[in-house]
């Protein structure tokens, strides 16, 4: 039998960094290596809470679930690995009463190749083998429908192939083999069908500044978000960008350890209704809290 998670992926000692070597996903994800280290970082969430556990984290190496990459970035991708990478979060998902009994249904859905417990120990993920990797955005938004059919919300950063997970270790994880591959996409066109996020005119290059601090601040862990009126001042700033801003303003959100999916939807969807903020209040943010992202703050018009 063919090991469907028998792929070549990118590994990286330090999240922040370049990638050092690849390494076989299913060894990485079976071989227990590190057991120790993983146990530890989860005993400093037990005992110290949320934000000495962000911190105790990024000591841990992490790996690129879709494939291998000669950098940081999505643009980086040399191979895709035919694979896609959910997480399924507990904070997400309060309401679901047999959260921790997902392992044992989660054979119910035919696509999941792969299902474990994420690097806290409280959350879950799933790796699921998709027909057309160079629609892994698409298949991402399919999945996320799907999902939502059942009543489980997926963290929506799931979205970016160079997307980094941390190791983790899983004694008794679900694994199976003949998983079906998951043909199903949704056009990036239609995946957010609000009106009111319709932007004719997105300037390019104030676009590639937003994402360069997105990305900057998931590899660095940085939460530009703290405080509610920091939070809606980012949010209106990323709803001048139209719908291209509703997975950017989950990403930054995502950053802080409040984060809800429901809540944070909901939050720039009622930043869509409000007065526009031009984009350089993001940028004066991020500059405040030491962001120093490839860009040139000096040319930001405040």
């Amino acid at each position: 039998m063919t090991n469907i998670l028998n792929k070549t992926v990118s590994f990286y000692k330090k999240v922040t960094e370049s990638p050092v070597k690849e390494v076989a996903l299913y060894t990485l994800l079976t071989s227990g290596k590190f057991k120790d280290r993983v146990e530890s970082v989860r005993a400093v969430l037990a005992k110290d809470g949320l934000d000495a556990y962000k911190t105790a984290k990024k000591s841990l190496p992490s790996f690129t679930v879709s494939g291998t990459f000669s950098g940081a970035s999505d643009s980086s991708l040399l191979q895709h690995s035919g694979l896609i990478c959910i997480d399924i979060d507990r904070k997400d998902n309060l309401d679901v009463e047999n959260f921790e009994q997902l392992k044992e249904i989660i054979y119910q859905v035919p696509h999941v190749a792969y299902c474990g417990h994420s690097l806290s120990g409280e959350s879950y993920f799933c790796i699921i083998p998709i027909s057309t990797p160079d629609k892994h955005r698409e298949h991402f938004r399919s999945l996320q429908k799907d999902f939502a059919r059942c009543g489980l919300t997926i963290d929506p950063s799931g979205i970016n192939v160079g997307r980094k997970r941390f190791v983790s270790y899983d004694p008794e994880p679900y694994i199976n083999m003949k998983a079906e591959v998951y043909s199903w996409i949704v056009p990036l066109s239609e995946s957010r069908p609000q009106s009111q996020e319709e932007q004719e005119d997105i300037d390019a290059d104030t676009l590639a500044r937003v994402e360069s601090i997105v990305d900057y601040c998931e590899r660095e862990l940085i939460d530009v978000t703290e405080g509610y009126d920091n939070w809606l001042r980012i949010g209106a700033a990323l709803a001048s960008l139209g719908k291209a801003g509703r997975n950017l303003f989950h990403r930054l959100s995502a950053m802080n350890s409040g984060y809800e999916y429901r809540q944070a939807d909901k939050q720039f969807t009622a930043c869509l209704r409000m007065d526009k903020v031009h984009p350089g209040t993001l940028f004066h943010i991020a500059k405040e809290h030491g962001v120093t992202a490839a860009m040139d703050f000096k040319e930001v018009t405040l």
